[in-house]
Parts: C-alpha cells; structure tokens; sequence
C-alpha cells in the first residue's frame, strides 16, 4: 500500500478494528478476513458474506492510495486505487502477454512494450473477478489495446452499455 486512507479513524467500529492500528496492518487484516485459510467446506453464502465484506471495506476507504495484495498462500492478487486516483498507479501488458501493476511510470514504460496506461479510476482487479468497477461488481468492463495519434499502444477499459445485450461492447 501506498498513500494515506484518511478514514481510518470513522472506519474502525463497523469494520471492527483497533484505531491504533497502523493502517498498512488494518487493510492487511481486512483482506485476511475474507480470505479463508483452511480451505475446507463451506456454504457459498459464507464465502460471499467474507467477499463483501472486503469490498464494502475498500469502497468505504477514503484518502489517497494505491492497494496492491498478492496472496502467496492462494496465489491471487487485488490491486485498486482511491476513487480519483491521486497516486499514480500503472497497468499494461509486457511482451509475453503478463500484466504489469506499478506506481513507477518509468518501469510501465520500459516494462510493457504492447501497451500501458493510468490503472482505471474507481476501479479494481483481482484474480477472481478480472476488472471490476467498484461501484457495481456486475458492470461487464472491457479492456482493449488502442493506439494513439502519436503510435503509442495503451490500455484502455471500455464500459459495456447494456450488459443484457448480446453482442459487442
């Protein structure tokens, strides 16, 4: 994480933490509430009660941030940044096709020679969802490769319009 979450202090009786907790220790704790680490049987409900719960902690963050988490335990990932993005935060794709996720524009640059660009406003991505916009987990978000007056290849996320419509975005 980077940044700071101005918040934290209204956030920590309905998220049910310590407000003396260093914030960088709360949205760890946060994720690992959701995150179930036996994985044993469990109702779906459970499971989705956890999710939201996550997601309904990172809408609720106010500040300027950038989150990036890599579970190592399930090999999965979360990055989003606060609803305006204040912090830079870069996403593109290198040469063999991988995602690239960094505050250094300078990397992005030289790291991602398909494409690249500014990581969506209001936004997140994670291994178990792809992009999503925070505001609505179920707004279908296309990600295309474009291409600029100049040559340059960048990364732009197309909304779908009507989601319930069959065809193209």
């Amino acid at each position: 994480m980077s940044g700071s979450i101005e918040n934290i202090n209204e956030l920590a009786v309905p998220f049910h933490f310590n407000k003396e907790t260093d914030q960088l220790t709360i949205v760890l704790e946060a994720y690992r509430s959701q995150r179930r680490v036996n994985d044993g049987p469990e109702s779906k409900l459970s499971k989705d009660q956890r999710e939201f719960y996550w997601l309904s902690f990172v809408k609720a963050l106010k500040g300027k941030f950038t989150i990036l988490l890599f579970d190592n335990l399930k090999k999965t990932l979360f990055a989003t940044t606060d609803r305006d993005a204040h912090l830079p935060f870069f996403w593109g794709i290198d040469v063999k096709g991988d995602l690239v996720l960094t505050i250094d524009s300078e990397m992005a640059k030289l790291g991602c020679q398909r494409a690249y660009g500014c990581f969506p406003r209001g936004c997140y991505i994670s291994t178990a969802d792809g992009l999503k916009a925070l505001d609505d987990k179920n707004k279908v978000l296309y990600v295309e490769e474009d291409v600029d007056s100049v040559g340059h290849s960048y990364m732009k996320v197309v909304f779908d319009v009507d989601s319930n419509s069959t065809g193209g975005h």
